[in-house]
């Protein structure tokens, strides 16, 4: 590859621009260099999976998949064999553990 990009995300940001930075910095490298392969990665697929699961038949994982979105929403696909990419998605920060977080009856 011509060169690795890391890319961070913003104090208060769970990675929400990764997805449209990735494609156009594969998209840019692809056409400045002539190369057909660099492809970005997917972002929440595994969220989209869960939502697309029926209701009755959720499992834990998928449970825990939908109630914290911003987890698994920014997250990028590392199971694609397809994915070549320059970018390397770099997540940090202080994350408050689930049972520190107040919630009301809803959820």
């Amino acid at each position: 590859l011509p060169g690795v990009v890391i890319f961070l995300h913003g104090v208060n940001d769970p990675g929400a621009s990764y997805e449209s930075v990735e494609t156009g910095l594969c998209q840019g490298v692809n056409e400045r260099l002539d190369r057909p392969d660099l492809k970005a990665g997917r972002y929440g697929a595994k969220y989209q999976k869960a939502r697309q699961t029926a209701r009755e038949t959720w499992k834990d994982k998928e449970e825990q998949i939908l109630d914290d979105p911003d987890t698994y929403l920014y997250q990028r696909d590392t199971d694609d064999p397809k994915i070549r990419s320059l970018m390397i998605p770099f997540y940090w920060g202080y994350r408050a553990a689930p049972d520190q977080v107040k919630r009301d009856d809803a959820g």
